[in-house]
């Protein structure tokens, strides 16, 4: 797990090899959203050359990062966000 601020981040591997669910919560209950910025390799995911990105509970593809990329997004006060990350080799 990895805290910044009151944002906690949660990481899991899943199949298929060298993918990941990474999930986002804000334990604050008052105000507005948190944004958050998050380098893909601090949070160790280096295993593959591209990472085919999905909003889990919306469905919506977010993008297709490196592992030096930066992850940017929004989460609201006590909400959650889960992003599956595909390798693509």
């Amino acid at each position: 797990m990895v805290q910044i601020g009151d944002v906690h981040l949660f990481r899991k591997a899943i199949q298929p090899a060298g993918s990941f669910a990474l999930a986002f919560y804000y334990t604050n209950i008052a105000g507005g959203p948190s944004r958050v910025s998050v380098l893909l390799s601090d949070i160790g995911l280096t295993t593959a050359a591209r990472y085919d990105v999905t909003e889990v509970f919306s469905g919506q593809h977010y993008a297709v990062m490196k592992p030096w990329y930066t992850l940017n997004c929004e989460v609201n006060p006590n909400g959650t966000l889960l992003f599956k990350f595909i390798a693509i080799q």
